[in-house]
């Protein structure tokens, strides 16, 4: 490797800020193939690599990434929130739902988590068991989580 793993990381995080999904895949593939890479930085690889892969429309890869990263630290609530939502995309919404808990569970302040389940289960029929995840988002932080609030009424 040319770089550092600090600049490596640094450039992908001026390409996710330019959201240049491809391209940042193809770097965190690259960071991941590092052997001697410290596991805190391949963490963070392995849950932007999953960020990547869901907003490029392959949630069974970043499901992949996230079980990945589970292995690496299995207390991760980032990586419970990521497979919560591919799981329900790719229709286990139980599982899914599971998943997400277990990222509340694990950081119970955790906005992101919070406002998935809510958004998972409104997609998947459940207002009314939506609805207080939805309210504990926006308790977490009024500004994201007033458009899914607002949902409600």
């Amino acid at each position: 490797m040319s770089r550092t793993p600090d600049e490596a990381k640094k450039e992908v995080m001026n390409l996710l800020a330019q959201e240049n999904w491809a391209e940042v895949a193809a770097r965190l593939e690259a960071l991941l193939d590092e052997p001697e890479l410290a596991d805190g930085l391949r963490l963070w690889a392995l849950d932007n690599l999953g960020y990547v892969h869901y907003r490029l429309g392959r949630p069974r890869d970043a499901l992949a990434c996230c079980r990945r990263a589970l292995e690496l630290n299995p207390g991760h609530a980032y990586a419970y929130k990521g497979q919560g939502v591919c799981l329900a995309q790719l229709g286990s919404l139980d599982e899914g739902v599971t998943s997400l808990l277990k990222a509340i569970s694990l950081e119970p302040n955790f906005f992101d988590a919070y406002h998935d389940l809510a958004v998972v289960l409104l997609q998947g029929g459940f207002p009314e068991k939506a609805k207080p995840w939805a309210q504990r988002a926006y308790q977490l932080d009024p500004v994201r989580g007033e458009a899914l609030v607002r949902r409600f009424k």
